[in-house]
């Protein structure tokens, strides 16, 4: 199937456009309603559990990212970003070597990913099927070529890019000699379409692998009401393996070149 680039006609890479990559937070806050998604990156978790239950060490130091620790919490994951813990009611009955027990519990926790750069496309069998009414013109390539377009993509942005268009802290991190270290994280798949508010209670408690992938999600989770765009997110964080550097602009121009070759 076609990944499809639904756009204006003097923004198509095949009539000489450049390439606009925008960000996460851009979504938030751009002026198209039809467009503009306010919670971008943001995951909210409502944990209740009103009897005892006894709960894997593991998946509650992951749940709470280091707002409550038990025990060792570092055989946990821990995910960038902001992490929010609201502890309305947290009574511990025992803590084992690799649980605890709780009851009578309830937990907000707000988790909001790092800013990034990023691409949307459509998953579509023909450009007949554009879901966007203010877009008359589109280019595409094969889905199986995705990552190599990502690949592609990528290497664009690290080599067009300027180091000012990123987070300060880059330079106080990085000498001209060890820029080298920077290298863009590239991650690209489906969008999954489901509401952005879990509710964990003993009956629907995701298993610690479970509540992983949905950590590692975040960035491309959409409510169901953008299910129609049938997205394809292409996703690009700047990093030197500790830091990550987020945009400071809300998009870039690229030049496109080698990507008009992929078809």
């Amino acid at each position: 199937m076609p990944l499809f680039k639904f756009c204006k006609p003097e923004h198509n890479l095949h009539r000489g456009a450049k390439l606009q990559v925008g960000t996460l937070y851009k979504y938030r806050q751009i002026e198209d309603p039809g467009l503009r998604d306010e919670h971008e990156g943001k995951y909210r978790f409502h944990v209740t559990f009103p009897r005892p239950i006894e709960l894997d060490r593991r998946w509650t130091n992951l749940l709470l990212q280091g707002a409550v620790a038990f025990g060792d919490a570092s055989d946990v994951p821990r995910f960038p970003g902001s992490f929010q813990t609201y502890i309305e009611k947290l009574h511990v009955i025992e803590t084992k070597p690799n649980s605890v027990v709780v009851e009578g519990t309830r937990i907000q926790v707000e988790r909001d990913v790092p800013n990034c750069l990023m691409l949307c496309m459509s998953a579509f069998p023909d450009a007949g099927c554009n879901p966007f009414p203010q877009y008359s013109d589109s280019w595409s390539f094969p889905e199986h070529l995705a990552n190599e377009f990502s690949r592609r993509l990528g290497s664009l942005i690290y080599q067009q890019a300027k180091l000012s268009s990123f987070a300060d802290s880059i330079l106080k991190l990085h000498s001209p000699a060890t820029v080298t270290a920077l290298s863009l994280n590239v991650r690209q798949q489906r969008v999954i379409y489901r509401d952005r508010e879990i509710t964990i209670t003993p009956e629907s408690r995701p298993s610690f692998e479970e509540l992983i992938k949905i950590f590692s999600d975040i960035a491309f989770v959409k409510p169901t009401k953008y299910s129609s765009e049938q997205e394809h997110r292409f996703v690009f964080e700047l990093s030197d393996g500790r830091h990550m550097f987020e945009p400071k602009v809300d998009h870039l121009l690229l030049n496109p070149n080698v990507l008009t070759s992929i078809e």
